[in-house]
């Protein structure tokens, strides 16, 4: 057991009365107020060591103006950023990717995929800076997608990918007037319709679908493009202007041409080319070859190519000498030689020409 120290004011003192079993009275004999005595711990005035927490709230304390200061300032801040922050439900991240778009009418989607988007993904891989290249090819129609990290300047990476598209152009395949040039946009989410407009107009007073279509290429787009805060603005739909040219099988297979010839006549004759210059003395005049169509009629003026009329004649025969009587008073023979005589010679025809008008028509 534990010995009881005597100067430990917890434990009991022998004159309590409590420890007699008898509550403590006055002289009077009435029962005395209880008393109480307070003993304090002989450490329980060691100092212990400052926790950071508390210092930072004694500094608080011992500068107090300084704390009012800096909430007031926060506060002022807070302010000013309401007013002046821009607030989005959804806000802005530019997009990372850059697409390039190209268009070949007639050509498959395998022809698509192995003369166009081949060949692009293959320059555009070392375009710096580049994440993941993919491509989707159709009929006629080919868009290779780029993908950048995002952060990336897309300004600059898009004149990176034109100048690279400007190289790359030269080694696609030529399909004369078919071919329309890729062109590299930006794939953004915010390039998405946020307004549709329908135009009409009436028929009573000339507005059919082509002019129509006229007056919106040529008027309402650039109105529109006036409008602040407005990226593009992109016509479809109505009718455009255009030539169609309807061949006819039957006569191309009586001229034994095909419709391929026909293509690469129109494709030949409607350019606009320079010729050179022409020196007269102290002047020089420059020459230039514009043929291309205006109207119906100059594409049914094209010549596609000459056809050979073929040649006609009677052969030849030969021709056989009388026999002659001989003289001196007897009988003679003479040997008859056969002689060929030359055939008549058939009369060349020039090659006729046959033009567009000759196995198509224009409407």
């Amino acid at each position: 057991m534990r010995a009881q120290d005597p100067s430990d004011p917890r434990q009991p003192r022998p004159d309590d009365s409590a420890g007699q079993g008898k509550p403590p009275r006055t002289p009077d004999g009435a029962p005395a107020a209880p008393t109480t005595r307070v003993g304090l711990h002989p450490h329980a005035f060691v100092r212990r060591r400052d926790n950071p927490l508390h210092m930072i709230h004694r500094w608080s304390i011992e500068h107090p103006y300084a704390v009012v200061a800096f909430y007031t300032a926060m506060m002022v801040l807070a302010l000013i950023s309401i007013r002046q922050m821009p607030r989005r439900f959804a806000p802005y991240v530019e997009s990372p990717m850059i697409g390039v778009v190209t268009m070949m009418p007639g050509l498959s989607a395998q022809e698509m995929e192995l003369q166009i988007s081949k060949p692009i993904e293959e320059q555009l891989v070392n375009v710096k800076g580049l994440r993941y290249i993919r491509s989707t090819s159709q009929d006629g129609f080919s868009i290779v997608a780029l993908e950048f990290p995002y952060g990336t300047d897309m300004q600059r990476a898009v004149v990176d990918v034109q100048s690279l598209m400007n190289v790359t152009q030269a080694n696609l395949p030529q399909t004369g007037a078919n071919l329309k040039p890729s062109w590299v946009v930006p794939i953004d989410p915010l390039n998405l319709p946020v307004l549709s407009l329908s135009l009409r107009g009436d028929p009573a007073q000339g507005w059919d679908p082509l002019r129509v279509r006229e007056f919106a290429d040529n008027t309402v787009i650039a109105r529109l493009k006036t409008v602040p805060d407005v990226y593009s603005v992109v016509p479809f739909g109505g009718y455009r202007r255009q030539l169609q040219v309807i061949v006819n099988r039957e006569k191309l297979a009586a001229f034994g041409i095909s419709i391929l010839d026909v293509r690469s006549a129109i494709d030949r004759y409607n350019v606009s080319a320079a010729a050179g210059t022409v020196t007269s003395g102290p002047h020089e005049a420059i020459v230039r070859v514009d043929t291309r169509f205006a109207t119906a009629e100059d594409v049914l003026n094209y010549p596609i190519l000459g056809v050979g009329a073929g040649t006609s004649g009677a052969a030849g025969g030969q021709a056989q000498a009388p026999s002659g009587m001989g003289m001196g008073g007897g009988m003679g023979t003479t040997e008859s030689a056969a002689s060929p005589i030359p055939a008549p010679t058939p009369a060349a025809r020039s090659p006729r020409v046959v033009y567009v008008r000759d196995v198509a028509r224009v409407v």
